[in-house]
């Protein structure tokens, strides 16, 4: 696997969510090598990296088993996108839960992306199921960059829920 350069840097280790069990709020997931980003992992995503996992073509999936609450929630992602500037300086992302779009985010380089997700997706206990539409996803080698042949949107570094209000 290629290793990109745009997709940045992490300095940090995030502490790993647990794909089993009930996800506790707050909790990192990371999507790291050694992280257990993958056991959430639907669809749309390659081979995890050292420090981050690639969505692959223009849509990836995800999935989360929430705990009811009666606050809000807060979708947190810290990732960056592949760029190939001037043509690309950042990856428009749609973002939906449950298919319901909840933001959209230009994701550029390493920075964390945050939406709120609807009170009435998180009343009660279930599986919150996150899409990530990424129009502008293209290969390195399509972009003349590197001979790496995946269709590459975003690499996500981490993954949190956190209850706000």
């Amino acid at each position: 696997m290629l290793l990109l350069i745009s997709c940045g840097r992490e300095d940090g280790a995030g502490s790993n969510g647990s794909a089993t069990g009930q996800y506790a709020y707050g909790t990192k997931i990371s999507f790291a090598q050694a992280g257990r980003g993958a056991a959430f992992q639907a669809s749309g995503w390659s081979t995890p990296e050292p420090q981050f996992t690639w969505t692959e073509g223009d849509t990836a999936v995800f999935a989360i088993q929430a705990p009811a609450t009666e606050s809000g929630v807060a979708l947190k992602v810290r990732a960056s996108g592949f760029m190939n500037p001037p043509e690309l300086t950042a990856q428009p992302v749609e973002v939906l839960v449950n298919d319901r779009k909840i933001a959209d985010w230009q994701v550029g380089p390493l920075s964390e992306h945050s939406a709120l997700i609807p009170q009435e997706l998180v009343k009660e206990d279930g599986l919150l199921t996150f899409t990530f539409r990424i129009p502008k996803a293209t290969s390195p080698k399509a972009a003349g960059v590197a001979e790496d042949p995946r269709v590459l949107g975003i690499c996500v570094h981490e993954v949190e829920l956190r209850k706000v209000g």
